[in-house]
Order: structure tokens, then sequence, then C-alpha cells
């Protein structure tokens, strides 16, 4: 390297010359590099451990108390107060642990709630199991229904659609020589139908017992149904009284299917002209019909809850299946064509849930109990 030397005129007068090995200056690079690096190397460790210790402070103790709290909380199922105040947060993380918090002051009182509402619904299941006992209990079931009688075979039964439900059905012997028949519909379902009917068939036997004929009968209910009726339900039944030695069956209609009749050897609806419902209007005349069964008739009586059995596709089960499946129980007693019906109903729905209580009585005249 060399560098000119100038007088006080400006006038180049002598050069000074310098000698220097450009190792040196490579050298010098190099070093000036390599503690560059290491500085560099020592400030980023030194930052990284500042943001980690930072980090583990205000991030990671929280996080890893928050995640604490909710395996806590997970095993023993019940708070622990006092743990949010560990976090000293005023971001998002405290916003976290405060919803934390909250979530596990709803769980709790969730739980206690449906404790709560799952021993209600116990209750209630344990009282409508009795309830259902109850109505079971209050409607005959025996087979033979009269055991010493072998001048008619009868029989009955009653499946609610839920717990209780609210068809009805009896049969009394008022006399020796006659026999009261009754089937009814209340509408509605459940609790409230079954005490409507309870309240029916209470009214129907007790004037049945006294002497009363079948118009009088329901005449009577009517008019006493009708009373504080606030609820509007309503009942429709049928209800007849045969003379067993005649076979003379004096009946009455009030808004229920027809009954079907074997009789000259075909099974076919006695169809009349229904009556009003019970319930609806206190001063209701009702109407009698007569027939005369013969030895070996039968007579079948249910409820819509046949009929309009539904399968999975919405089909109804119908009356004109009815009438096609009753002559295949021609050679059954009253007991196994019930038992028929029913699987034959069952049959057809198979799936499907049932929606309405499903009510069959059968009588046949005259003919020994199997």
């Amino acid at each position: 390297a060399m560098v000119p030397v100038t007088n006080s005129q400006r006038k180049i007068v002598a050069v000074l010359g310098v000698q220097k090995s450009m190792q040196e200056f490579v050298d010098a690079r190099k070093h000036y590099l390599l503690i560059t690096t290491i500085a560099e190397i020592i400030i980023a460790i030194l930052f990284i451990i500042v943001i980690t210790a930072a980090s583990d402070h205000s991030i990671i103790k929280p996080l890893m108390e928050i995640t604490k709290e909710a395996g806590r909380f997970a095993e023993e199922n019940k708070t622990a107060p006092g743990w949010i105040e560990k976090i000293k947060n005023k971001d998002e993380i405290k916003t976290l642990a405060r919803s934390v918090e909250k979530m596990e002051d709803e769980i709790i009182a969730y739980i206690e709630n449906l404790t709560s509402v799952t021993a209600e619904k116990e209750r209630i299941s344990t009282e409508l199991n009795v309830a259902h006992q109850i109505q079971a209990d209050m409607l005959p079931s025996l087979y033979p229904a009269f055991p010493t009688r072998k001048d008619f075979d009868l029989f009955a039964s009653m499946t609610p659609a839920k717990e209780v439900g609210g068809d009805l059905y009896d049969y009394l012997l008022l006399d020796k020589d006659h026999l009261m028949l009754v089937v009814g519909d209340v509408s509605g379902k459940g609790v409230p139908a079954s005490l409507f009917m309870v309240i029916t068939k209470t009214l129907l036997s007790s004037h049945a017992i006294q002497n009363m004929s079948p118009k009088q009968i329901f005449e009577t209910t009517n008019s006493q149904l009708c009373q504080n009726n606030e609820t509007g339900m309503f009942v429709t039944c049928w209800l007849g009284i045969l003379t067993i030695s005649t076979g003379k069956l004096t009946f009455v209609n009030a808004g229920h299917p027809d009954p079907i009749w074997y009789h000259d050897g075909e099974f076919k609806p006695v169809v009349t002209k229904p009556n009003l419902v019970l319930a609806a209007l206190p001063q209701t005349v009702y109407k009698e019909h007569t027939i005369t069964m013969n030895r070996g008739d039968r007579l079948f009586i249910y409820t819509d809850g046949v009929s309009e059995a539904t399968d999975a596709d919405n089909n109804l089960y119908g009356d004109e299946r009815i009438l096609k499946t009753l002559p295949e129980t021609l050679s059954m007693n009253t007991h196994e064509s019930i038992g028929y019906m029913k699987k034959s109903i069952d049959d057809f729905t198979g799936s499907a849930p049932q929606f309405d209580d499903i009510t069959m009585m059968e009588l046949i005249l005259d003919t020994p109990i199997a």
C-alpha cells in the first residue's frame, strides 16, 4: 500500500510505502466473523432462555395448572375452590381458566339436576308400574271367566300403549240367566285416560247390577260423566246384556266400532247407527238394538286400537284384515282366539311402536270350554 506525501504547496515531495501480508487480512476477517458468530449465538441463547423462562411462567405453568385441574375434576367430579387464583395472567389464558371453572360449576349443577330428575323419574316409573298393576287387577282376566258355566265361553284382554291405558272392558253375571258385556275406549292416553276409564267402568258396573237396561245404564252414566268434565274427555263404548237361555242380546253403541258376529257360518259386523259418545252431552238419549245369537255363535268386540294398529310403513291393520283373520280361530276357544288375534296384530306391526291401547273380547255361546 502506498500513500503520496505533499508539502505546504501541495506538491508531492515523497512517497510512503508499506508492505503487509494478505494472510493477516484473511486471518483478521476470520477472527472478526468468529467473534461476531459467537456473540450472536450467545445473544440468541440468552434470548431463548429469557423467552422460555417468560413463557414457562406466563403460559406453560398456567396451562399445566388448567390441565391438572381438568384431570382432577374428571376423576373426582367436584370443584376445588381457589385453584384459579394460582393463575396470575390477565390474558386469554385467564379467560380459559375462568371458562374451565365455569364449566365445572355447570357440570356439577347439571349432575345434581340429572340426579334429581333421575330419582323423580324412577319414582314416577315405580308409581306407574303400581298403577299399571292396579289397573290390570281391576280388569277381569281369569280364564275360564266363570268356571262353573259351560253354556258360554268368554275371555278379554287389554294391552295398553303406555304404562296405563284408557281402554276398558268388563263382564258381569247379573243373575243366572243374564250376562253384561262392555268394552270402551277413553279419549287420550296415559294417566288421565286411565283415571277416566276407572270412573267409567265403576259407574257402568254399579248401574248394571241395579237391573237397569243398557239404555238406562248409558243415559245415567253419561249424565254423571258430564258433570265437572272440565277436561272434555269422552268415551266410546259398547254395552250389551245377553239373555243366555234365549240368546237374545240387547245392546247400545256410543260411537264405538261395530262388534263382529259369527252367525250362520259367516263373520260380519253388527252395523247400527251409533249414538253420541259418553260424556259429551248430558241429556243424550241412547237407542237399544237387539240380535238373537244361536248356539255356536261368536261375538268379537274390540277397540279401534286393533283396526288402527300400524306397521312401520303406516299401513293399518284394518277391519278387512280382522274379518279375514277371525275365521282362522273357529276351532279355538276364546282364550286361544284372543291370543291368536294379538299375535296376528304383532306380526303385522313388527317393530313399529304401539300408538293405541288394544282391547279385545270374545263370547262363544254354548260351546264347551277346551
